[in-house]
Parts: C-alpha cells; sequence; structure tokens
C-alpha cells in the first residue's frame, strides 16, 4: 500500500468513527414530544453541553483530517508516518468516541472479556488442538479459522497470553504468543487495528529472541511478519536484515528442510525492493545448499528468463 493510500485508509476510519459517534448521539438523545414536554432545564442543559462537546470533537477532527490530507498530497518519500502515531491517533480517536459508540470510555480494543463459562471447555478443546505437535502449518491455519468462525480467537489469545505469563523464560511461548496474535488481522482486515496487532506479535517474537537470539521459528515469523508491512513503514529493510542473520546462523547448523524458505523470502524481499542481482544471489546460495528444493530452482530460473 502506497504512503497516499495508507493516508486515505485512515481518512476514512477517522470519518467512520465520527460519523458512527453523531448517530449514536442523535439516537440516544432522541426523545418523543411528550418527554420533551416533561423535560427538565437541567436536561436542556445537558444536551447543549453535549452538542457543543461534540461541535469541538468535529471541528478537531477536521483539523486532522486537513492534515492527512495535506500528507497524502505529498510524494512518498516524504509521507513516511510512523506507526506508534498511526496507532495513538486511532487510539485516541476510540477512547475519545466510546462512549457514543458503546457505552464504554475504553478503547475498543481493550474491551476484550474472558471467555463466558459456556465457552471454557470449547476453548480448552479448541487449544489443546492448536497445541498438537503433529500438525502442520496448513493444519493449524485451517483450525484456526475454524474457531474464528465460532468467534474463539480473543478467548484463544487470552489462553495464550495466560501460558506466557506462566512460563515468561520460555521462547516457545512468546513465539506461540506472537503467531496467535497475528490471527487477529485476519479478523480486522485493512485497518489500523491490523498494525496494532502486528506491533504486538512483533514485540512477542522480539520477547523470545532476548530469550533466545538463534530461535529460528522467533526469527523467521519476525521477519515474515515484516515483509507484509505496507512500503510505507519502511519494514523491509529490516525484514532483509533478519533474513540475512537467519542465512548466517543456519550455515552453522546441521541442514533441515525448511532452511530453504529463508533464502527463497530474502531473495524475494530483494526482487521487492528492485534488487535484482542480490536476489538472483540469494536464491543461487540457497540452490547450492538445497538443490533439490523446487521453489528455489523456479524463482532463480524465472529470474534469469530460463
Amino acid at each position: 500500500m502506497s504512503a497516499r493510500s495508507m493516508s486515505l485508509v485512515l481518512l476514512a476510519v477517522f470519518l467512520s468513527v465520527v460519523t458512527s459517534a453523531t448517530t449514536a448521539f442523535l439516537v440516544t438523545s432522541r426523545r418523543t414530544p411528550e418527554s420533551r414536554a416533561a423535560g427538565t432545564g437541567e436536561d436542556s442543559g445537558s444536551l447543549a453541553a453535549s452538542l457543543g462537546k461534540l461541535a469541538r470533537e468535529q471541528e478537531q477532527l477536521v483539523h486532522e483530517v486537513a492534515e492527512l490530507r495535506e500528507a497524502a498530497s505529498r510524494p512518498v518519500a516524504d509521507a513516511r508516518v510512523s506507526l506508534g502515531d498511526l496507532d495513538l491517533a486511532v487510539a485516541r480517536w476510540m477512547e475519545e468516541h466510546g462512549s457514543a459508540r458503546g457505552g464504554s470510555d475504553e478503547p475498543a480494543l481493550a474491551q476484550e472479556s474472558e471467555p463466558e463459562p459456556s465457552n471454557e471447555a470449547a476453548v480448552e478443546t479448541a487449544l489443546a488442538k492448536l497445541l498438537d505437535p503433529e500438525l502442520d502449518d496448513v493444519e493449524r491455519q485451517n483450525l484456526w479459522r475454524a474457531y474464528a468462525a465460532q468467534g474463539l480467537t480473543d478467548a484463544l489469545i487470552a489462553a495464550y497470553e495466560k501460558r506466557a505469563e506462566r512460563e515468561p523464560n520460555d521462547p516457545d511461548r512468546q513465539v506461540e504468543l506472537g503467531e496467535a496474535y497475528l490471527q487477529k488481522i485476519f479478523e480486522v482486515g485493512n485497518s489500523p487495528l491490523a498494525g496494532v496487532w502486528a506491533t504486538k506479535a512483533d514485540r512477542a517474537f522480539d520477547s523470545a529472541l532476548a530469550l533466545d537470539e538463534r530461535h529460528w521459528g522467533a526469527r523467521m515469523n519476525k521477519a515474515v511478519s515484516l515483509s507484509f508491512w505496507p512500503p510505507v513503514f519502511g519494514k523491509q529493510t529490516e525484514a532483509i536484515q533478519h533474513f540475512e542473520t537467519l542465512v548466517a546462523q543456519q550455515a552453522e547448523r546441521e541442514s533441515e528442510p525448511r532452511f530453504a524458505q529463508t533464502h527463497l523470502l530474502l531473495g524475494n524481499m530483494y526482487q521487492q525492493l528492485g534488487d535484482a542481482q542480490k536476489a538472483i544471489g540469494a536464491w543461487e546460495r540457497g540452490l547450492e545448499r538445497f538443490p533439490d528444493d523446487e521453489d528455489l530452482a523456479k524463482q532463480l530460473a524465472l529470474a534469469k528468463g530460463q
């Protein structure tokens, strides 16, 4: 996604927030003629104060929207924004308008609740299946989709958080937690909340690497996650650094088939950045070590026009 597109997405989100807040306010403040006739001066004063507050909030929103439009009109090189700025902006507006949207003063993201007692058994069963070491990645992802359809994602994430809290010195627990956070991105889609959950996942992978800087799963997950960030955030260079680190660490270990993916993805990242020579070099080095890997052979052949 380009910087201009990202700014427009944020613009749409802010407009939808204020629209929903206004609509909710009008619905809750609408009264019948009889109720208005019976109303007190205090009610009128409260209504006027609320309208004034809403007007001030909308005025501030117009100002921020103008800034976003100005940012969207700049060249991509000048339109970079930090993830922290986006998160803070979205969280601030959600918090300020929380009461109008759902009756709570807490940010929308913080309104996750513990699973209801009737769901506890379902969550425990689902967690046990997800933790089955015999599952491959595709099977585990299919399970996550099925549980998301049942509305269990938040409860499962809470379960993974508890596992990580109980074993704070186990990097595997942090990797599991990071992978669970990534599942929320499939639910929130292409919205600012995707950045919030991606950041939570990234921090979990960082925690795992702080415990074991050679943890292959933690670094691979972090690198892959960073590679999917929109270019406006400039995460691709960081992703490449982690892939390069993985390649170096893999060279010091006994070879495993999964290591071929590191070379493949590293080359893909260089290709995305327009560096064809480094991309080809990454795939060639990978094919030297994994001569039977079909994906590497295919990608290299395509790059060379063979």
